[in-house]
């Protein structure tokens, strides 16, 4: 089942802020697979006419990840505004991925820690959902126990993890870890994935049904003239068996294997 990750984004006072901010929401993103949902929070300078909560919007809404183009997009036009407090960016994360039917939900808030604390009915809110919050704390107020204590006590009260950062250069890499957590994974396996099969010209035709699969490699479906008679059932259907012409010849993809691991039926 896919993952839901909002992140939630304050990282105005540190150095080159704008450009930090884009490195690792591009980092965070990149880690996510096309089917998991992401979602971008920040603190608008203008907010009329937009979905907000005392000035928290959405930057980029809640969605699929999809190719990922539309989602880095959105990160190169952040504002980055200064928040007064937590609890408006959070309440707006948790509004809407307490409704999304995802395996695990997860927020990353970067900030240098000078907003209030939200306080602590909210994150019980995120603990019965079981959204988990992690915190990453840089910037210049990054040596104050004021800021540490409200980044750790988000973090260890919603079961994240608190991450103090010296140096920025570990920034991206910190949140594609975090981003994997809630990554479908590309490794598909540990049931039985019974595949449904279109009776198209071409290698498959005459074909009703074919046996299961004990896994797969995820992979997206090939645009163009491609055709994807063999899939697996999910919510973007993972094709098992695709084929394309190319050149004089064709091109034919399985995404299972033949060996005793996955695909012992088909052998």
């Amino acid at each position: 089942m896919r993952g839901a990750l909002a992140l939630i984004m304050h990282s105005c006072e540190m150095p080159q802020g704008n450009y930090w901010g884009q490195r690792v929401a591009e980092a965070a993103i990149s880690a996510l697979s096309r089917l998991d949902m992401v979602g971008i929070v920040e603190q608008g300078y203008n907010t009329v006419g937009k979905d907000s909560i005392q000035g928290a919007i959405w930057a980029f809404p809640m969605q699929e990840v999809g190719d990922k183009e539309a989602a880095i997009a959105a990160t190169r036009k952040l504002q980055l505004g200064d928040m007064q407090s937590f609890a408006p960016a959070m309440q707006l994360a948790y509004r809407d991925l307490v409704s999304l039917n995802a395996g695990q939900k997860h927020a990353i808030i970067i900030s240098d820690g000078d907003p209030q604390p939200p306080p602590a009915a909210l994150l019980a809110q995120y603990r019965q959902a079981k959204i988990t919050v992690s915190t990453v704390l840089v910037g210049a107020h990054g040596n104050r126990q004021r800021d540490r204590n409200t980044m750790m006590s988000v973090a260890n009260g919603t079961g994240g993890t608190f991450y103090p950062v010296s140096n920025l250069q570990s920034l991206p890499s910190i949140f594609i870890k975090e981003a994997q957590l809630v990554s479908r994974s590309l490794i598909q396996e540990g049931q039985l994935f019974q595949p449904q099969v279109l009776n198209l010209p071409g290698p498959t035709e005459g074909f009703n049904a074919v046996p299961a699969v004990e896994g797969y490699v995820l992979t997206a479906e090939r645009t163009g003239l491609t055709q994807t008679p063999i899939f697996i059932r999910t919510e973007a259907d993972d094709p098992l068996l695709a084929f394309w012409n190319f050149g004089l010849g064709r091109a034919l993809v399985f995404t299972s294997d033949l060996s005793g691991r996955w695909g012992a039926a088909w052998a």
